[in-house]
């Protein structure tokens, strides 16, 4: 009977899933009421339209078929809102069940990307600081730089000016021990 209701409802309705109809014939059918009630007319609705029969002359013929069986018309609509009730409460089931799943599946990766964001937040803070901290070290290393060059500048003038001072003296003194010699 599940493979009837899924090429009875496909075929009234092509753009149907296939896989949520067949979870949901299965459900029809688990649940189909005793006796000849909307299951049973729908079926017999099909195969009299398989043989050429019009909708309505379709529906009254199987419907009179039907009759003879105990089926009343406030029997088919009783029957047909039954299923309708389970295929409403199964929709709830379902709702609940994708909710749960949605929870657990991107629940997570929700939290996930929440703390990856916080993480990234941190990390582009720290990057804005670390670049604040090196235009601050490459200031500083350009100052150092020129400190460093104009104290080598002062030492080596002050080695240069040492050694002619301390070359001048020996030159003097060299001239004094000359004058020395000769005149003492």
């Amino acid at each position: 009977m599940q493979d009837s209701l899924i090429k009875i409802f496909s075929e009234a309705d092509p753009s149907l899933d296939e896989k949520s109809l067949q979870f949901l014939a299965r459900l029809l059918v688990k649940n189909d009421q005793s006796g000849f009630d909307y299951l049973e007319f729908k079926q017999s609705l099909k195969a009299l339209k398989e043989m050429n029969m019009d909708e309505v002359t379709a529906m009254k013929s199987a419907y009179t078929t039907a009759t003879t069986m105990g089926l009343t018309k406030e029997k088919l609509l009783a029957s047909a809102l039954h299923y309708q009730k389970l295929l409403s409460i199964e929709k709830e089931h379902f709702n609940e069940e994708l909710k749960r799943q949605l929870d657990k599946k991107v629940g997570v990766q929700i939290q996930e990307a929440d703390n990856l964001k916080q993480t990234l937040t941190a990390i582009e803070a720290q990057i804005a600081d670390l670049q604040v901290k090196a235009v601050h070290a490459k200031k500083t290393l350009g100052e150092l730089e020129t400190s460093i060059s104009q104290e080598k500048e002062k030492l080596e003038e002050t080695r240069a000016a040492f050694e002619r001072t301390l070359e001048g003296l020996v030159r003097l003194i060299d001239a004094d021990k000359k004058q020395i010699e000769q005149h003492i």
